[in-house]
């Protein structure tokens, strides 16, 4: 549970910095 709760906010976080660049 833990770990795709990692996985999502990763790629969240992702996601975001490639939409600021």
């Amino acid at each position: 549970m833990l770990q795709l709760v990692m996985i999502y906010l990763i790629l969240m976080t992702s996601i975001i910095f490639i939409n600021m660049v």
